[in-house]
């Protein structure tokens, strides 16, 4: 009897073997390896890390370790390495001595969101390539050159400008000292003059509409900022959120994903409008949808990313 238990207990001790050397491996090289390639911070569970930067209070986590490891401080969490910068010299550093260097790391609920579509959230060869276009189409507009040196030619764009931040200051002017919530008002004026940019012709959208859309974007950015679990979680787990709505609501991915809804529909409606009428020449869209090189589909000029 002490032969076949022996006996059926080797494979047991086998694989337990097997897992505490698999995982000694990976306390070894993480804890002692790791640790001398990346800054001083903080240490978590195993697989899971450390999980008090994650949340409403990750800002006031920050800046207790900001206080106790210096100005760069490194910590896992949820499987992703986070590097945190707290200086000028280290953002530049990184920013733009080795902006070659640094990619885009897409997180998880803009993925989810976005679906692939995108300029922003995504670093293929794709993106790149429309995020180049973008600055190179933006900056190379005969009328934001002639704005940003000073050079008043009568174009549009300068006199959409002078006339929205004219209508801002009158509105302000008009208040004669009652308190207003300039925020919203600022981003109007904002809106207006991109809308001019990007589509060449004067927003038709009315105020209510278009502070309500601003609203919704701003309500998402807040909500939805990088120290978030929901945006750190393994993208492989996205196929379980999706058929699991309590998840989404646990995480508020479904207030996130009805305001992106929303804003997206908006656009899409004003971006149908605007092929409908063709694109004005010397606008942005009209520009990218002749840039060769791109090859710019319908698809893809879609305002989600």
């Amino acid at each position: 009897m002490e032969i076949l238990h022996q006996a059926a207990a080797t494979p047991f001790c086998k694989v337990a073997c097997g897992l505490a050397f698999f995982y000694g491996s990976y306390y070894f090289l993480n804890r002692y390896l790791g640790k001398s390639s990346l800054p001083p911070g903080p240490r978590g569970l195993p697989w899971i890390g450390y999980t008090p930067c994650l949340g409403p209070a990750a800002f006031d986590e920050l800046v207790s370790l900001h206080n106790k490891y210096g100005d760069v401080i490194s910590f896992k969490a949820l499987g992703n390495t986070i590097i945190v910068l707290n200086s000028y010299q280290a953002i530049q550093e990184a920013a733009v001595l080795n902006r070659r260097k640094v990619g885009r790391c897409t997180l998880t609920v803009n993925h989810w969101l976005a679906k692939g579509h995108g300029i922003s959230n995504y670093d293929t060869s794709r993106a790149l390539k429309l995020r180049q276009a973008l600055f190179r189409h933006l900056y190379g507009q005969e009328e934001v050159i002639d704005y940003l040196t000073d050079k008043d030619g009568g174009c549009e764009l300068i006199k959409t400008i002078k006339q929205e931040t004219g209508h801002l200051l009158k509105t302000l002017e008009g208040t004669q000292g009652t308190p207003v919530m300039v925020v919203p008002l600022m981003r109007l004026t904002v809106w207006r003059i991109m809308w001019r940019l990007v589509f060449g012709s004067t927003c038709d959208m009315n105020a209510e509409e278009i502070i309500y859309l601003l609203q919704q974007i701003s309500s998402n950015n807040m909500e939805n900022s990088v120290l978030q679990i929901s945006q750190q979680i393994p993208k492989c787990f996205l196929h379980v959120v999706d058929c699991i709505k309590p998840i989404q609501r646990l995480l508020g991915m479904d207030k996130l994903a009805e305001r992106y809804d929303s804003v997206c529909r908006i656009l899409n409606r004003e971006l149908d409008r605007s092929i409908q009428s063709a694109y004005r020449p010397g606008s942005l869209l009209h520009r990218f949808q002749n840039d060769e090189g791109l090859q710019v589909e319908s698809e893809l000029l879609e305002l989600g990313g």
